[in-house]
């Protein structure tokens, strides 16, 4: 399956107050909150997105919370990170015009296990992850999908959330693998012989066994050749 980028897609909260996860697997829908409070900014918000909603899209039920032990990857300062568990997926049959109710057909049942994604996460209701600029957006949609699973160093290799692996304090370097571009794990990191590199089309000889990169440059460069 191949991520449609003509389709939209929704994670959307687990509990509005009134109904439970199950309910909506069973009632075979999804229901915003809010009831009886519909002058909520927070709904008027939420609901924005809910306009949007066309049937064919894909919406995912979710539950958000932190975790700081038992973390499946590094976590040396001992820091909470955050976690989005996928509950179900479905696609969208229709919107119901009390601006709550969306029919759905959940294809998709994880609600026995522990579906979980780090670090790109959304608290609100209802969120709509922005394909073309939204950081790890298609990697999470895949992964909710049960396409993928999350590649935690892609994330771990930024400064946003480079501390679970780095201590306190240490700059943010990322170190070059072997036909590795772009995409490191820090639990197989080495110290490689850079012999070459190209930058914007052109190709450079850098001297010196160890070359560290910062993320600025590793954004930038296009190739990279090592030993």
């Amino acid at each position: 399956m191949v991520i449609n980028i003509k389709k939209k897609y929704f994670f959307v909260g687990s509990q509005n107050g009134v109904d439970e996860p199950k309910d909506f697997l069973t009632n075979g829908n999804w229901r915003l909150g809010w009831f009886d409070d519909e002058d909520n900014k927070a709904y008027e918000t939420a609901l924005k997105h809910l306009k949007n909603m066309r049937p064919g899209d894909f919406i995912f039920l979710k539950s958000t919370f932190t975790q700081k032990n038992n973390l499946p990857f590094q976590n040396v300062n001992n820091r909470s990170a955050s976690v989005m568990r996928i509950l179900a997926a479905g696609i969208i049959k229709s919107v119901e015009a009390d601006g709550h109710t969306v029919l759905v057909d959940w294809f998709k049942d994880y609600s026995d296990e522990r579906k979980d994604w780090y670090f790109y996460t959304e608290r609100n209701a209802l969120w709509e992850p922005d394909l073309k600029t939204g950081r790890f957006a298609v990697e999470l949609i895949e992964f909710a999908l049960d396409l993928k699973e999350q590649d935690y160093s892609q994330a771990l290799n930024t400064p946003d959330w480079s501390h679970f692996v780095l201590p306190e304090g240490s700059p943010f370097v990322s170190i070059l693998q072997k036909n590795v571009p772009l995409k490191l794990s820090y639990e197989d990191l080495k110290s490689e012989n850079l012999i070459a590199y190209e930058f914007r089309g052109k190709r450079y000889e850098p001297t010196g066994n160890l070359i560290k990169f910062t993320l600025n440059r590793l954004h930038l460069v296009g190739q990279f050749l090592c030993e």
